[in-house]
């Protein structure tokens, strides 16, 4: 029985697990690809930016800005004014639910020169200062925002926008990023339970001892004594059912039995 909860429990984790790491992907761009499916890998939207800063730094004007946000979720992107218009925007992908299996940045064009910027608060408006205007290629890392938070930066998400785009001359191709809150201990806890199962089962296969005279419930732990008892139980009914109704079937009855019988002495007078 320990198995078998544990094994349903791991089914019913792995398939949260799913959707536990991930987060959503954003990518507005002068030539926007084929739209994004709701549940994309990784990898996918890895090559499409891969792609996207080949063509940036090769031979585009327009600037990539990276934004990445630890613990966006896809609600955000109705309640944040910012996000909703990019959403709307027609020259933008999006997937809801990326499947990450790290928070590492994604690769970019060797050719790119990089401005890389962190965050630490919620008032960012020191970023002119911190610009490379000889970049091609910005990277924003923001700090993990409640849900609150990030409302209050919804503005300066805008105008960062706009510095980009009045610095560079043209819109710049945008791509904000959510990262998942990893959940690690809970797949840690899951995978200790695991092997303490596997190890049970290695004990019990390599143990010596026998049991003397096995019977019907060591062998079959799912035939437990309430099932069979129940069991005892139907048949026994049924078979008193089918005496019941041989008995019943074999009754022989003339139809003289219902003729009313007549008093021959009591008509005469």
């Amino acid at each position: 029985m320990k198995f078998t909860s544990l094994a349903v429990t791991a089914a019913l984790l792995s398939s949260c697990q799913a959707f536990a790491d991930t987060a959503p992907f954003l990518l507005r761009s002068q030539n926007p690809s084929s739209q994004l499916p709701y549940f994309t890998e990784e990898q996918t939207v890895a090559d499409l930016v891969s792609r996207l800063s080949e063509e940036v730094c090769g031979q585009s004007d327009s600037p990539l800005m990276v934004v990445r946000i630890p613990g966006l979720k896809k609600y955000d992107f109705n309640t944040v004014t910012y996000l909703s218009n990019l959403v709307k925007d027609a020259n933008t992908v999006y997937s809801p639910n990326v499947h990450y299996t790290s928070a590492d940045a994604f690769p970019l064009s060797d050719a790119c020169a990089v401005s890389r910027i962190s965050v630490d608060s919620l008032d960012f408006q020191y970023f002119a200062e911190l610009f490379d205007t000889a970049a091609q290629v910005i990277v924003v890392d923001l700090p993990a925002f409640t849900a609150g938070e990030l409302q209050q930066v919804d503005d300066n998400l805008a105008q960062l926008d706009f510095f980009v785009k009045t610095l560079y001359k043209i819109a710049p191709n945008v791509v904000i990023q959510g990262l998942p809150t990893f959940a690690a201990p809970l797949k840690r806890e899951l995978d200790q339970d695991w092997e303490e199962t596997e190890g049970v089962a290695i004990r019990a296969q390599n143990s010596t001892f026998v049991i003397k005279n096995p019977n019907l419930f060591t062998h079959y732990q799912f035939f437990t004594p309430g099932v069979w008892m129940s069991t005892i139980v139907s048949l026994l009914l049924v078979g008193i059912l089918y005496v019941a109704l041989s008995w019943v079937s074999n009754l022989k009855i003339s139809y003289r039995a219902f003729d009313k019988p007549l008093d021959f002495d009591k008509k005469a007078n």
